[in-house]
C-alpha cells in the first residue's frame, strides 16, 4: 500500500484542526452568553431576595414589640434618663481639677449609674426586647432610631 502524500496528509490535518477549533470557539461563547444571562438573573434575584428579608425582619420586629407587654409605661419615664446619661462627662472634668478628692466621689456616683444601665427604664425595654428574642441588630437600629446608643447593649 502506498502511503498518503506528506502535502494532502497535512491538508486533512490542517482542516480538522480548523474545524474543531471552529467549534470550540462558537461553543464556548455560546455557554458565556448563557452564562451571563444566568448571573443577571441570580443578581436580579438576590436583590429580590434581601428586599423581601428586610420586609419579613421589620414584620417579624413588629409582632415582637406587640407581644412585649408594659411597652406604655416606659415611654413616660424617658424624661428620668437625660440626667443620668450626662454623668458620663464629669469623670472627664475632674481630670482637669488638681484636688484629688473632689475627683474620687464623682467615679463612684458614675460607677453605680453604669451598672443600672440594665434597670433604666428607657433602656429597660431594649434589654427585655433582646431577652424575649427580638435579634440583636434589630434592637440596635431601633435605638439608633431613637437617638440612644446601641453600644450599650454589649
Amino acid at each position: 500500500i502506498e502511503p498518503i502524500h506528506q502535502k494532502r496528509l497535512i491538508a486533512f490535518i490542517n482542516h480538522f484542526l480548523t474545524t474543531t477549533v471552529s467549534f470550540l470557539n462558537t461553543f464556548s461563547h455560546s455557554v458565556e452568553t448563557r452564562l451571563e444571562k444566568c448571573e443577571g438573573q441570580l443578581q436580579k434575584m438576590d436583590a429580590a431576595l434581601c428586599i423581601l428579608e428586610a420586609k419579613v425582619t421589620t414584620c417579624l420586629y413588629k409582632v415582637h414589640l406587640n407581644s412585649i407587654a408594659g411597652l406604655e409605661d416606659v415611654p413616660v419615664a424617658t424624661p428620668e434618663n437625660p440626667p443620668e446619661v450626662t454623668p458620663p462627662p464629669p469623670p472627664v472634668a475632674p481630670v482637669t481639677d488638681v484636688p484629688p478628692s473632689a475627683s474620687e466621689p464623682q467615679p463612684n456616683n458614675a460607677t453605680p449609674a453604669q451598672t443600672k444601665i440594665s434597670q433604666d427604664p428607657q433602656y429597660s425595654r431594649f434589654f427585655r426586647m433582646v431577652a424575649v428574642g427580638v435579634p440583636l441588630q434589630a434592637v440596635k437600629q431601633k435605638m439608633h432610631a431613637e437617638g440612644l446608643d446601641p453600644g450599650i447593649l454589649e
